[in-house]
């Protein structure tokens, strides 16, 4: 069950971040089984580009925070979040083993201006 309109906000460009999810099945409140799966990260600046081929983020994680409970936490590095202020779109994917996809996060991802260059 896809969580819409759930902001990241004020990020600074070039810190380090964590973002943490759950991955539910569609009735909301049971857990998903991260183990043998792959879960994505992505931020683009459309909101429904045709290819991940262009987006500024993607993490991709096969091990996870808590994979029998559904957890996981992505870390965006120094160099992830080094991009352009402005506002972009983002989403939080899982596909287990079988092939399924399910969904979970999609909303904006807004990156602020840093003053400090070190």
């Amino acid at each position: 069950m896809a969580k819409l309109g759930k902001p990241i906000k004020d990020v600074i460009r070039g810190d380090t971040r964590q973002v943490s999810c759950t991955f539910l099945e569609s009735d909301g409140t049971t857990a998903i089984n991260l183990t043998g799966g792959t879960a994505y990260f992505t931020v683009n600046s459309s909101s429904d580009p045709s290819s991940d081929s262009g987006a500024p983020i993607q993490k991709i994680a096969t091990s996870f925070t808590s994979a029998n409970t559904g957890q996981h936490t992505f870390t965006l590095t120094h160099s992830d979040t080094n991009i352009a202020a402005g506002e972009y779109w983002y989403d939080i994917q899982f596909v287990d083993s079988a092939g399924n996809y399910v969904s979970s996060y999609r909303g904006k991802f807004t990156v602020q201006s840093d003053i400090a260059r070190t």
